[in-house]
């Protein structure tokens, strides 16, 4: 537990007392300060990885700054929860998400950082590859970041 305590607390090294500061005071009160310090405590438990915790750090770290919203890190530590570790840190290091797997893309929709669209064509020449049969239409499939998975991606670096 101290491990990843410790990862945490590296992450937010580069804030300012002026910046914690702020943030502190932008709380409305104790209570939310404790609720706050629980929440983090639960989650940096929780995670079986100290690189989670890293991660979480820098997730709150854009928290303090005012770059998400308080509901935006709610649900971003709820998915960094659900999430396998390796899925995360490919989604992170990759800008390009066509290069990562269809395992870790299935994963990242599954806890909210992708969402798939599939968008009807008509088919022109009457044949579908896929199923070998006579079809009118056919269908694609597309996988696009949500807004809570270009967070991640923004403030998890």
């Amino acid at each position: 537990f101290l491990k990843k305590i410790l990862h945490f607390l590296f992450e937010l090294r580069n804030v300012t007392e002026k910046e914690r500061t702020s943030f502190l005071e932008s709380l409305e009160d104790e209570k939310e300060k404790t609720k706050l310090d629980e929440t983090l405590m639960i989650y940096i438990d929780r995670y079986e990885e100290a690189e989670k915790a890293k991660i979480l750090g820098n997730i709150f770290k854009a928290y303090i700054l005012k770059k998400i919203s308080k509901d935006d890190f709610m649900k971003l530590c709820r998915s960094i929860d659900k999430a396998f570790l390796g899925d995360l840190v490919d989604m992170r290091d990759n800008e390009e998400f066509w290069r990562v797997g269809s395992d870790t893309k299935q994963n990242l929709i599954n806890v909210g950082f992708y969402e798939e669209h599939i968008e009807l064509k008509e088919n022109h020449s009457g044949y579908n590859q896929f199923t070998d049969r006579k079809e009118s239409m056919t269908y694609t499939t597309k996988i696009k970041s949500t807004k809570l998975g270009e967070l991640f991606y923004e403030s998890s670096r």
